[in-house]
């Protein structure tokens, strides 16, 4: 056998007809290392790394294998990686099965006697791939210095499953087919297959969930923007990108990207709009995905590598994804392994801790977020609302004292609802286009039509979009954890002030059948209290809370029984 470097893009689609070969005789179902993926992904992202994809030749000057590396110079020696570290999440070798152990173990020898301080990271190597086993055997016959790291790779086997089963055990996880059913009543959702001419908007939906997090997947910085679209527009026959997205009322709320390649999908990057979170759009969507390819040639539903929660909730059976690092027996590849080996084992153990992954992806997130509001926002005036935002979240953690009034007013009975006018009922549609509801913050919108509330507002040009909101099953109070179920005949209002306060209530005096109008004000709001009294309120019980350090204490004063 004869060992080739490849170095360059051009070099590299010499080979395409081997290499696209050698994968379909495998009937490969790795997205990650089918031609179109590799060659792209040098094109937008590695052009200024050093590629050197290794093709090894039989003795008729046949390509049997590629080793798609990236090369690094250190002072302890060379370092060859993976081609697509971070954007990849497996990766393997491109080998014909047959030859697969003769192949990989001309290689490495080949390799490592022509560069006696070479260590190598590999990762993204499959448990359940025929490399994984040939490689270890490699190196404790030649008595390598090794490591391994694994991450769990959690998977749906759709041959295995009946789905109606399946979706049975799950639809009711974190209430699902609630919000399912209560989504669908409030607009038009509709699950479809993105465009490429869609990807902005998915970048948009994908930076907007993260701006107060820490995102490591890099999946809107320039040049990948890039490179993962040129891959929508790319269509091998056997690998391409599918991107699901739901629709409510024609506006994207959730996307998944991820790629199919010939049995197998595998998801790579899920998000949703934060508005809607309290339909669970994520969960939904993927809900979604996984129907759609039942009575396909996809087998495999790959949920990817990491230990999300959603994950374990969703699959069926578990791989998992190895780095492998391994080095010659130089003295300086040695070293260089050992500190690199410590490196990925803390990190590994990391990662398996789901409260410091939250810690990092959330508190540290958050702090970034609002450093840069504080020090590099050029306006000056966003910078001081910036301080005082978080002088608020900070002081509200360590000392605060809430307290409220819960005020009645009796009403008399109507025989017949719906006589009441003035005001209209707010639809989703509404909130969504209407530019008369654009000051009003659309995930509490949401957040109030999931939990049961009716929105009203006043017909005409009055108001401004103003949202009084209605409530008839149970009041939940704003700064005090504290929420009772009302009775048959009562109402609770929310976002009323003193110019639509008599009107709305006789609005929804009319519009219910019901005898009492229950509201919330501070106690601390006297004009709040006068007003209320003026319209015909008493004060019915009050509510007090006291948070020290993040602990919550409630007190509850009740003079009459809800």
């Amino acid at each position: 056998m004869k060992l080739i470097r490849i170095n360059t893009l051009e070099q590299l689609h010499k080979v395409r007809g081997e290499w696209a070969q050698i994968l379909e005789d495998n009937q490969n179902s790795n997205p990650f290392i089918e031609f179109e993926w590799i060659s792209l992904w040098i094109e937008c992202l590695g052009s200024q790394k050093n590629i050197e994809v290794i093709g090894i030749q039989n003795e008729l000057g046949s390509y049997i294998g590629f080793f798609p590396f990236i090369k690094k110079k250190s002072l302890f020696g060379v370092i060859y990686e993976m081609i697509g570290y971070g954007q990849s999440n497996y990766m393997d070798f491109i080998i014909r099965h047959d030859d697969r152990n003769e192949t990989i173990r001309f290689c490495f020898e080949k390799m490592i006697e022509e560069e006696p301080n070479a260590l190598f990271i590999l990762h993204g190597i499959l448990e359940s791939s025929p490399t994984y086993p040939t490689l270890i055997s490699l190196l404790k016959r030649g008595k390598y210095g090794y490591s391994f790291h694994k991450v769990v790779a959690p998977y749906i086997n759709l041959n295995k499953i009946q789905m109606d089963h399946y979706l049975e055990k799950r639809k009711k996880l974190h209430r699902l087919e609630r919000r399912e059913k209560r989504l669908h009543l409030l607009g038009k959702v509709e699950h479809r297959v993105c465009t490429v001419e869609e990807m902005d908007t998915i970048f948009y939906l994908h930076d907007k969930r993260w701006q107060k997090k820490n995102d490591t997947s890099g999946f809107t910085n320039e040049a990948e923007r890039t490179f993962y679209k040129k891959l929508m527009e790319t269509d091998s026959g056997q690998m391409r990108p599918v991107v699901d997205a739901l629709y409510v009322e024609g506006k994207m709320i959730a996307f998944a990207y991820g790629f199919s390649c010939r049995n197998r999908y595998v998801s790579f990057v899920l998000g949703y709009d934060d508005d809607f979170e309290s339909f669970s759009p994520g969960r939904m969507l993927e809900k979604e995905s996984i129907i759609r390819f039942v009575n396909t040639d996809v087998t495999i539903f790959d949920l990817s590598i990491g230990y999300e929660p959603y994950k374990f909730e969703w699959n069926t059976h578990l791989d998992h994804a190895v780095k492998l690092i391994f080095s010659s027996k130089g003295f300086r590849s040695a070293i260089r392994r050992i500190i690199r080996s410590m490196r990925e084992k803390s990190i590994e153990r990391l990662k398996k801790n789901r409260k410091t992954v939250l810690f990092k992806r959330d508190t540290l997130g958050y702090m970034k977020y609002m450093t840069m509001k504080l020090f590099r926002n050029p306006d000056r005036n966003a910078r001081k609302e910036a301080f005082r935002q978080l002088f608020r979240t900070v002081k509200s953690s360590i000392w605060q004292k809430d307290e409220s009034f819960i005020m009645k007013k009796g009403v008399e009975r109507t025989k017949k609802a719906g006589l009441g006018k003035g005001f209209s009922e707010l639809q989703l549609n509404d909130a969504l286009y209407n530019k008369r509801f654009n000051n009003q913050d659309l995930k509490t919108v949401c957040t109030k039509l999931y939990g049961g509330y009716q929105g009203y507002y006043r017909t005409g040009e009055r108001g401004e979009g103003e949202i009084v909101w209605a409530n008839r099953k149970v009041l939940r109070l704003k700064n005090i954890p504290y929420i009772k179920e009302l009775r048959k005949n009562a109402i609770w209002l929310e976002g009323w002030n003193e110019h639509n306060v008599q009107d709305i209530c006789e609005f929804v005096h009319k519009e219910h059948l019901i005898n009492s109008i229950l509201v919330e004000v501070e106690a601390k709001d006297f004009e709040g209290i006068k007003i209320l009294k003026k319209v015909g309120f008493q004060i019915e019980k009050s509510a007090a809370s006291r948070t020290i350090f993040g602990k919550k204490n409630v007190q509850l004063f009740e003079n009459y029984r809800l």
